[in-house]
């Protein structure tokens, strides 16, 4: 079986200190696939970063650009507490999802058997 595992030390960048969603996240997962032997069983990809038409296809213009723009300009919530975020946040969104499409692509187009993506931000705030 074919199994990708999509992952980038981008999604490592989008700091969200203590918060319970944060980095420590995806270093288990990658350390539980280490210490029992299954990283190298699977097919590493590191992804890409969406390109602006694939964001706008769920996306307006507006929440894009006020993501990015918060996320430059430092600001360390975007329109709830909960809703954390750092300078590279929107890096990191934007390999998210370029991520997440490559691996239902190679999955639909039968290059992988299925795929595992380890992706941060989480999207559930979308």
């Amino acid at each position: 079986m074919n199994t990708g595992f999509y992952t980038n030390p981008i999604y490592l960048e989008h700091d969200t200190g203590s918060h319970p969603e944060n980095a420590n996240r995806l270093r288990a997962i990658q350390e539980k696939l280490e210490s029992g032997g299954l990283l190298e069983r699977l097919i590493l990809q590191s992804g890409r970063s969406a390109t602006s038409q694939e964001i706008k296809l769920l996306h307006s213009e507006k929440l894009i650009s006020a993501v990015e723009a918060a996320a430059e300009s430092g600001a360390r919530t975007l329109h709830t507490p909960d809703c954390i975020i750092s300078p590279q946040t929107f890096n990191a969104a934007a390999h998210a999802v370029g991520s997440v499409l490559d691996g239902v692509i190679e999955v639909a187009e039968r290059r992988l058997d299925n795929a595992f993506c380890a992706v941060r931000p989480p999207g559930h705030h979308a």
